[in-house]
């Protein structure tokens, strides 16, 4: 929180040496160590954002302080007469240096202003020890006396500056102060003497304003040029040296190589232009990449990482695509991606081949011979060709008959064979008589129609019941 009240300001501010300010404290409250004398010391933590206004002012022994970057806000005349002090950081947050922010400040020598300072209080380096500062672009006031009675030989201006208080560098009024030796030699403008005039309004100064600023009633406010007549004022637009290279950065897997080519203005020293130019293209990742492929190609898995650095390819089923070629083989082609890039793995799998029948002959005959059929069997499929082929007889000279079958399937011929008894001649034994007469005539049947009596037997025969059946 807020520094509260400072007790030791009564009675042992002549002794202070070492501030130490715990971390916490947001604040250091106005006069916190004015006039403290002995402290040589000051430990200021990165929580605190605001010093109020002559919180150091009139620490004549200490040195040198350390403002922390998160510091937003510097009061009215903090560091006023620290006479000792020879170094201060001004942090980047910092957008107002405020009036007597250092004056006579008799040791400092040289001060960096961050780019983002906007305004320079009146009387802010005044009877300070400064040999060099730099004023940054950003600036765009300059407030009255801020920067008179320096140890400044040069004093350079930016560009964008829009006013410029009373006396701001003209050392003529510095002789009222009672300084008798004036440093300023040269001031350099990086625009031109129009420039200047069109974009710079000068902030006018009156008597009450004048008392305000350094205490003293008797001093009037005198009719003077911005510049005094023995300072060289140098109007030059900013004048770019050559380019230089920096913040060089190599390609990466998936960045390109680039560098910053950078101006300097050879005046100043200001930078006039900044382009990020691209070296190298994205090196890509180098994978070592794992494939694994099913046997039918149907899927693939893979796995890996970078050897150029950490990416990791965790396994995982990459996209597969199937192309049929000319030759009837198939082209499997697996893909991943990995930051944009792809990665791919191919599997050829060979054309099928024609299933060539293995067959087993199964040979199939008629009793008789006259007829036979081939059954093809295949043993690895199973499939079934039924063949009528074509029989040959040959009678042996046993008396047996030969039947052939021949048949050529497939550029294969098959051929089969069989041998049967000729047909037998035995003459056909007379049937033995039955018992059996006709019931008409009482002939015995075994005897109709055998040999020339027999024929005889059945004329008369048919004849007699010929008759019978006209009679009836």
């Amino acid at each position: 929180g807020e520094m509260g009240s400072a007790p030791w300001r009564e009675n042992f501010k002549d002794d202070i040496q070492t501030v130490v300010i715990q971390n916490g404290v947001t604040n250091i409250v106005h006069e916190a160590f004015h006039y403290c004398t002995a402290l040589e010391s000051v430990s200021i933590p990165e929580s605190v954002t605001g010093i109020e206004f002559y919180a150091f002012r009139g620490c004549t022994a200490l040195e040198s302080i350390v403002l922390p970057e998160g510091l937003t806000e510097i009061g009215i005349g903090a560091f006023d007469q620290c006479h000792s002090l020879e170094s201060i950081n001004i942090p980047s947050g910092i957008r107002e240096l405020p009036d007597w922010a250092l004056c006579d400040c008799s040791a400092l020598q040289e001060i960096t202003l961050p780019e983002g300072l906007r305004t320079i209080g009146s009387v802010a380096f005044t009877l300070s020890g400064l040999e060099e500062i730099t004023i940054p672009d950003s600036v765009r006031t300059i407030n009255a006396l801020s920067l008179i009675g320096t140890e400044l030989k040069t004093i350079q201006i930016g560009t964008q500056l829009e006013s410029i208080g009373y006396c701001a560098f003209n050392t003529d009024l510095a002789l009222m102060f009672g300084i008798d030796e004036i440093k300023l030699e040269t001031i350099r403008i990086c625009m031109t003497q129009e420039e200047w005039g069109n974009q710079v309004s000068v902030i006018p100064m009156t008597q009450e304003e004048m008392y305000r600023l350094t205490g003293n009633q008797d001093i009037t406010v005198p009719e003077m040029d911005i510049f005094p007549e023995n300072i060289e004022v140098l109007f030059e637009a900013h004048t770019p040296g050559d380019p230089v290279v920096e913040n060089m950065t190599a390609a990466t897997c998936t960045a390109p190589g680039h560098y910053d080519s950078v101006t300097y203005c050879t005046l100043c020293g200001r930078e006039t232009s900044r382009e990020t130019i691209n070296t190298d293209n994205t090196l890509g990742h180098n994978m070592a990449l794992t494939w694994s492929w099913s046997d039918d190609g149907s899927f693939a898995t893979v796995e890996g990482a970078c050897s150029r650095c950490e990416t990791v390819v965790a396994m995982q089923q990459a996209d597969v695509t199937r192309e049929e070629q000319e030759d009837g083989s198939i082209l499997c082609t697996a893909r991943i991606t990995v930051d944009g890039q792809i990665f791919f793995s191919t599997l050829l799998l060979p054309a099928p081949s024609a299933h060539t029948h293995t067959f087993t002959a199964s040979w199939v005959w008629s009793d008789d011979g006259t007829m036979a059929n081939l059954d093809l069997v295949c043993s690895d499929c199973g499939e079934t060709i039924t063949i009528r082929p074509t029989v040959s007889r040959e009678t042996l000279s046993d008396g047996k008959i030969r039947f052939t079958a021949s048949v050529t399937y497939d550029g294969q011929t098959y051929t089969d064979s069989k041998v049967v008894e000729p047909a037998s001649t035995t003459p056909t034994p007379v049937p033995t008589p039955s018992k059996f007469r006709c019931s008409m005539c009482k002939l015995n049947d075994a005897y109709k129609g055998k040999g020339f009596v027999g024929k005889i037997i059945s004329l008369v025969h048919s004849f007699v019941h010929l008759v019978s059946q006209i009679g009836r």
